[in-house]
């Protein structure tokens, strides 16, 4: 992938995340400030190390890489429905009533 289909790709993925982040960005002390950092950031690494996933796709260190993905992807699936059922929907009335205190400016938490 050459270097100007890589920022062009990260430019073009960029627009829905600051978007989402819009209103986050006028405000440095939120939380949304630096999420859209986060997000940006890894939206850079995917982009940059896309091309290297498959030259490869049975060697051991692909095999481990993929095996760790699934187990991550896994855990954050199994957490956040444990969090669902623990907490109840009663969690996500209160986002969606104190959007400031959790992070959220407007976009899924009006729409929940």
């Amino acid at each position: 992938m050459t270097p100007m289909l890589s920022a062009v790709l990260v430019g073009v993925g960029s627009i829905p995340i600051f978007w989402i982040s819009r209103r986050s960005l006028l405000r440095p002390s939120s939380y949304g400030f630096y999420r859209f950092f986060a997000v940006e950031s890894i939206l850079a690494l995917i982009v940059l190390n896309a091309p290297k996933w498959f030259t490869r796709p049975f060697s051991a260190p692909q095999l481990a890489s993929w095996l760790l993905l699934l187990v991550s992807v896994f855990t954050v699936i199994s957490g956040s429905l444990t969090d669902l059922r623990h907490f109840g929907p009663a969690a996500i009335s209160l986002i969606v009533q104190f959007p400031s205190i959790f992070g959220q400016t407007g976009g899924a938490a009006r729409q929940v």
